[in-house]
């Protein structure tokens, strides 16, 4: 990067522009990028989906928002 035209600073923030990432940080000639995956948001959120659908699959069947989850040593007296 030494005889680059441009600092790191702003070649960081035109690969980011050209590759929709933000910039995280500039030590150098060491740029280090964030860029949000989609797969990753679609599956986050198709999980998010079904375990909401799954407390209200429990909730219809039990009446309660939680499960209620016995302690067996407190059952016993320990």
């Amino acid at each position: 990067l030494e005889t680059a035209p441009e600092t790191p600073r702003q070649l960081a923030d035109k690969i980011g522009a050209q590759l929709q990432a933000d910039v995280i940080q500039v030590i150098g000639g060491v740029i280090v990028l964030y860029r949000k995956s989609e797969k990753l948001e679609r599956e986050r959120k198709e999980k998010q989906k079904n375990a909401a659908s799954t407390m209200k699959k429990h909730v219809a069947k039990n009446g309660k928002d939680k499960p209620k989850r016995e302690n067996r040593n407190f059952r016993r007296g320990v």
